[in-house]
């Protein structure tokens, strides 16, 4: 039996702050180059991944690869710099 994805309601009238999910992006990009440079190799965790998604038969090494790969690239690609005054 497979278990529900969780959700988050999040209230309209409150939404977050930009810093919070500017820091939240950062840190999600930097854990997944941490997991990329960490002591298992690219292989071994796209395995982990594909068997964890119901088999390699499941998802394909590529789509795993790239999901990876823009993950940390969150950083980079979305958060922008405070200017120095």
């Amino acid at each position: 039996m497979k278990k529900p994805t969780p959700t988050i309601k999040q209230d309209p009238a409150a939404p977050v702050a930009t810093d919070i999910l500017a820091e939240a992006i950062v840190n999600v990009s930097r854990g997944m180059t941490k997991l990329l440079k960490g002591p298992l190799n690219e292989s071994a965790v796209v395995i982990l991944i594909q068997e964890t998604c119901g088999g390699r038969s499941a998802i394909s090494r590529e789509d795993v690869k790239r999901v990876l790969h823009a993950a940390a690239d969150l950083e980079h690609n979305y958060v922008r710099k405070p200017k120095a005054r």
